[in-house]
């Protein structure tokens, strides 16, 4: 088992169930910062462990989370995170097939949730890159058939949703466009709000979450030169080669601009 700490809350999970929120997962928390602000009650969809919905709720940015996964064992983790770090009121969470788990009477003011990047056409390139096959279990977390899991979301998350409530999935351009899901946003009921790529200070964000995770490992002299080092968007390049050596789940940290958040609102 591993621990997760971001900004004060301990993250419990195994390394197959972290499906990049450790990583680019963190994205979310400056995107989500400066577009949407504050959401009184979140929901993580396809949330494994809750990398993405606990880290909204350590820094302020949900008061109420609730996280949602097929796996079982995911939410054990879950389980296992809320009584460890006392979050028995503000935490709740489901086992549940996209959204079909959820009670119809939970409703919220913002979704997030990193659903699998490839379909069929796609998933190639991805295996290339991780030399996986059929039963590899990186694969189930990678691959949406048909894009039949978005679809199901984007039909289903209007219900769940208060007036103006706010969604967004984070996805990955290897894998998809844009333009692939705008259509079932509007079927969905939905509107697009926009599509959002990272900048450089969304990345410099994202790494310092992941290198004070790792802190007790680097060192206080490591974590005060990483802190200066990537504000310096010259010297960035270095800090995320230097943080893709020290924690595993910072590798691939100089691909994150590939990463796009796909937002849609309930008018």
């Amino acid at each position: 088992m591993q621990v997760f700490n971001v900004n004060g809350i301990k993250v419990h999970y195994e390394s197959e169930l972290d499906g990049g929120g450790t990583s680019f997962g963190m994205l979310f928390v400056p995107i989500v910062k400066r577009y949407i602000g504050h959401a009184n009650k979140c929901l993580e969809a396809f949330s494994g462990p809750g990398f993405i919905g606990f880290s909204l709720l350590a820094y302020g940015l949900c008061d109420e989370l609730v996280l949602a996964d097929i796996n079982p064992r995911a939410v054990d983790f879950v389980r296992l995170t809320v009584r460890e770090n006392g979050l028995e009121g503000r935490v709740r969470y489901y086992v549940s097939d996209v959204l079909d788990g959820i009670p119809s009477g939970e409703i919220f003011d913002l979704v997030v949730a990193n659903p699998p990047h490839f379909n069929e056409t796609t998933v190639n390139a991805f295996c290339t890159q991780c030399n996986c096959c059929d039963k590899d279990v990186e694969l189930l977390k990678a691959l949406d058939r048909g894009w039949t899991l978005h679809r199901r979301f984007y039909e289903s998350v209007g219900r769940y949703l208060s007036n103006g409530g706010n969604v967004m999935l984070i996805e990955n351009s290897e894998g998809s466009r844009p333009e692939e899901f705008i259509q079932m946003i509007k079927d969905g009921d939905l509107s697009h709000v926009d599509t959002i790529w990272p900048s450089i200070d969304d990345i410099a964000y994202a790494l310092l979450i992941m290198l004070k995770s790792v802190r007790l490992r680097l060192g206080l002299r490591y974590m005060y030169m990483a802190k200066h080092i990537i504000r310096d968007p010259t010297l960035m390049k270095y800090a995320l080669i230097i943080g893709s050596r020290v924690s595993r789940s910072a590798r691939g940290v100089l691909d994150w601009k590939k990463f796009y958040i796909i937002w849609s609102r309930k008018s």
